[in-house]
């Protein structure tokens, strides 16, 4: 009977001894699961970061681009002004043209003039 409980006690200890190690096994797999779960939580924050800082690019290029369409507005409305008054220019060297003996060389040098002022005018505005 005591030669039985010794065997009954070494099945009861090898039993034990094989869940420690199982228990043991299992903490390291729960230990290198936890690590990597770590990582893509780090990962995630970086990306979390990068996307912000993309969100905010894209939000400066807008406002860039915004800017520029407005810009090209005003430049656009110049050149309509620009041409407007050229036109008049040009009904007014008709105009003196017949009014006066004035050659066509000479009215295209008061043309030139006229031109350049203009120019000049659009680029203080």
């Amino acid at each position: 009977a005591t030669l039985e409980k010794m065997r009954d006690l070494e099945r009861t200890e090898n039993k034990a001894s094989w869940k420690v190690k199982d228990a043991e096994a299992q903490i390291q797999r729960l230990e290198r699961e936890k690590a990597e779960a770590g990582k893509v939580v780090n990962r995630y924050c970086e990306v979390q970061r990068e996307n912000a800082a993309l969100k905010q690019t894209a939000r400066l290029l807008e406002e860039a681009a915004s800017e520029n369409r407005k810009k090209l507005a005003e430049g656009e409305e110049t050149i309509r002004t620009l041409e407007d008054d050229k036109a008049e220019v040009q009904a007014m060297l008709s105009q003196l043209e017949s009014d006066t003996n004035l050659s066509a060389t000479q009215l295209s040098q008061i043309a030139n003039i006229l031109h350049v002022g203009t120019a000049r005018l659009a680029r203080r505005r």
